[in-house]
């Protein structure tokens, strides 16, 4: 996979959504050992469609990757998501993967934030 230098996260349900990128400003490549959490608050139910990108340092998208997972109220859920490469010729099917886990922390709270 092309170095990657962020990793922007966006999370889907019921017609809200939240998104955040990490770090918030572009820096070195990242050594991919991330376990990020998003927390949700409590007013979130039924499934989080998620999807992460890999950006490059600028800012160009490098990789992606969705995955579904369901909310539990007051526990955790951990869901892995492969991030694949997207040939620049055509946008299309994948041809490069990488696995990482993102780990939904359904406990309430207040804020959405990754």
């Amino acid at each position: 996979m092309p170095a990657a230098t962020q990793l922007q996260a966006v999370w889907t349900n019921a017609g809200s959504f939240g998104s955040e990128t990490v770090p918030p400003v572009s820096a070195a490549p990242l050594a991919f050992d991330p376990a990020p959490t998003i927390t949700l608050s409590g007013a979130w139910n039924g499934q989080l469609d998620v999807a992460v990108i890999a950006l490059d340092a600028t800012s160009t998208a490098v990789a992606s990757g969705t995955a579904v997972v369901d909310i539990v109220p007051g526990a955790s859920s951990k869901v892995t998501i492969q991030l694949a490469v997207t040939p620049l010729e055509d946008a299309g099917s994948p041809d490069d993967a990488l696995h990482e886990p993102l780990d939904a922390d359904t406990s309430r709270s207040s804020d959405a934030g990754f």
